[in-house]
């Protein structure tokens, strides 16, 4: 393999150039700047790695027949699925000789807390049960981080602690703050339909002010069937279902969305369907994951993505919620790469019955990891309906805030927290004592 890092300008290079042809309608100047896309395309290969057979014969197949969508389609997936060589070795280097910099400022961050929950370039996982209401959360933050008119911090318990003025960011809503000044939102949808998701967003937001653009800043994609990631024609048939994992036509059809729209927030609802691999094997979904990370990172307004994901059966309490932890990172249901692979996560539960006394309804959002920003802080949520009860959006009970771990702001007055069982008895509180207690046949949820 060779050592060329401008492989994929020069096949991006290729793919601008073919489309350009087809907007062109002489035949006879389409056909040669099909055929000048194609010396691009060979340039690509030889300059990325040896041909392959299955790259020769894309080649060969685009080369006979340059006006053939499949014979284009499968050239331009074969040359994209070559791996990126490394322009050098990776060398090692002094602190002193790196450039100073700054962590990467917060696509979103907690009201009231300083850091980011989602930094800019990363990934960003939210769990939960189905119906739920986490489609409602993320179309909240997507109608409240697009708005134009977002305000500047007003009482002093949403301010971040220890940051000056400048480095405080705006105020998206009374959950989060955002340090890049929000932007253009996209939302790639497996479940509910466009209209569907136009027609919560505009409730959410009948009360606008006049002139208010926050809903032209919002982009949705139909993206059922059109999964990113996940088994391919590459590694022998996408029904293969154990074979390598790949980016898919899905991932082409989001590029071309980021060329158009630059977003600063892309929303994945769900992930299982966005991603058709073993969702429990570690290697695929760390791959996937990876390749959105790098994909954020490549991209000069560096996009936060929000990746919205289902909880585990065992985590699924419902409403009688008596044992759940909601900053367990086992929530996440496949493998526990998909909270390992990311720097950010956030479950939404409900709120457990040990959990009584504490202000607010009966839903919770926790942040169970936030490499850069708070960690185990939760909040109080309230379902906001439209016609008919549905749930638009969820917003943070009154009178409540990010705040610690029960369990945790309990210890440092010194009481003793362990939580109680529905019948009243204290859990034990380690592990030794929880087995000895479950061999001596006790109730220990």
């Amino acid at each position: 393999m060779t050592e060329q890092p401008n492989f994929r300008v020069t096949m991006e290079a290729a793919i601008a150039e073919y489309r350009e042809a087809e907007r062109i309608e002489d035949q006879t100047l389409q056909r040669e700047k099909r055929m000048a896309a194609l010396q691009r395309f060979r340039q690509a290969a030889e300059d990325a790695t040896s041909p392959t057979q299955s790259l020769d014969e894309a080649i060969n197949a685009y080369e006979a027949a340059p006006d053939n969508e499949k014979a284009v389609g499968d050239l331009i997936r074969e040359i994209k699925a070559i791996p990126t060589p490394p322009a050098s070795l990776p060398e090692a280097k002094t602190i002193s000789a790196m450039p100073h910099s700054k962590l990467p400022k917060a696509i979103l961050g907690a009201t009231g807390h300083g850091g980011a929950i989602l930094p800019e370039g990363e990934v960003c996982i939210l769990a939960g049960e189905g119906g739920i209401a986490k489609s409602g959360l993320t179309l909240r933050i997507a109608r409240d981080f697009a708005s134009p008119q977002l305000a500047p911090f007003e009482k002093e318990n949403q301010q971040p602690e220890g940051l000056d003025a400048p480095e405080r960011g705006l105020l998206c809503n009374d959950l989060f703050r955002t340090e890049t000044g929000g932007g253009p939102v996209l939302m790639l949808t497996y479940e509910d339909t466009p209209e569907v998701m136009a027609w919560k967003l505009r409730e959410g937001k009948k009360y606008a002010k006049e002139g208010d653009t926050t809903l032209s800043r919002i982009h949705v994609m139909d993206m059922a069937s059109w999964p990113l990631y996940g088994p391919g024609e590459r590694q022998g048939g996408a029904g293969l279902y154990n074979a390598t994992p790949e980016k898919l036509r899905g991932w082409e059809a989001m590029e071309a969305a980021f060329e158009r729209i630059k977003p600063r927030l892309v929303v994945i609802d769900p992930a299982l369907s966005a991603f058709t691999g073993d969702s429990n094997a570690a290697g695929p979904v760390r791959a996937f994951l990876s390749d959105l990370v790098r994909f954020a990172r490549d991209q000069n307004q560096k996009p936060g993505f929000l990746v919205v994901a289902h909880a585990t059966k065992a985590a699924r309490g419902g409403r009688d919620n008596n044992k759940e932890d909601p900053f367990e990172p086992g929530l996440v249901g496949g493998s526990g790469h998909w909270t390992d692979g990311v720097r950010c996560a956030m479950t939404l539960t409900w709120k457990p019955k040990n959990w009584e006394g504490k202000i607010g309804k009966d839903r919770i959002l926790a942040v169970v990891k936030a490499n850069w920003g708070p960690q185990r802080i939760w909040c109080d949520l309230n379902p906001e309906t439209a016609t008919g009860g549905t749930i638009i959006g969820l917003y943070r009970h009154p009178g409540s805030s990010w705040q610690k771990q029960p369990e945790e702001t309990e210890k440092e007055s010194g009481a003793d927290t362990r939580a109680k069982t529905g019948s009243g008895k204290p859990r034990p509180k380690t592990k030794a004592e929880r087995i000895a207690a479950r061999d001596a046949g006790k109730d220990i949820l």
